[in-house]
């Protein structure tokens, strides 16, 4: 499989490098399967620290990437609205936060990489053989409602936000 996926993207180089193989497998007909008793240790941000500009910046890049070239075009478009509500939502919180120039590099760069997502995108969607309907009922609904409701009791608006002003994040990724 990894092979006929040609293996992790180096584009991505860190954070939802994993999101974009799995997506690209699952567009190539591949399942994921659950499995409930399988364990995973992940220390999260240990490379690069959580909500860390760099962590912000990866995050919000590849976000942008995992979704330009992966989604099918129908459900590409079906989506976009959702999509821009979910980068307002998280541009409101990192403002909050005090990540506001790491996400916006981080946007600006996915543009200017988008030549290169552009040609990656082609292709994948070129060997895809899930069809969008199999696909659209794959995808997780209500993840972009439950993020906000979270960020909102959470008080992503509030100065109390703000990363060390009671000594710990108020947002998990």
């Amino acid at each position: 499989m990894l092979e006929e996926l040609g293996g992790f993207d180096e584009d991505f180089f860190i954070v939802h490098e994993d999101s974009d193989l799995n997506f690209r497998a699952q567009l190539l007909g591949y399942r994921c399967i659950y499995v409930p008793t399988a364990v995973v240790y992940h220390h999260l941000g240990a490379t690069i620290g959580k909500g860390s500009d760099r962590a912000v910046y990866f995050s919000q890049r590849n976000t942008e990437f995992v979704y330009l070239k992966n989604m099918p075009l129908v459900l590409l478009l079906k989506y976009w609205p959702l999509h821009v509500l979910a980068d307002v939502v998280s541009f409101g919180a990192h403002i909050a936060r005090g990540k506001t120039r790491a996400f916006i590099s981080a946007k600006l760069d996915a543009l200017r990489m988008m030549p290169g997502v552009i040609r990656k995108r082609r292709q994948i969607q070129k060997a895809r053989r899930a069809s969008a309907a199999d696909i659209d009922r794959w995808l997780e609904r209500g993840w972009l409602w439950e993020r906000l409701h979270r960020g909102l009791e959470a008080g992503m608006w509030s100065q109390q936000a703000q990363p060390g002003a009671s000594g710990e994040e108020r947002l998990g990724e």
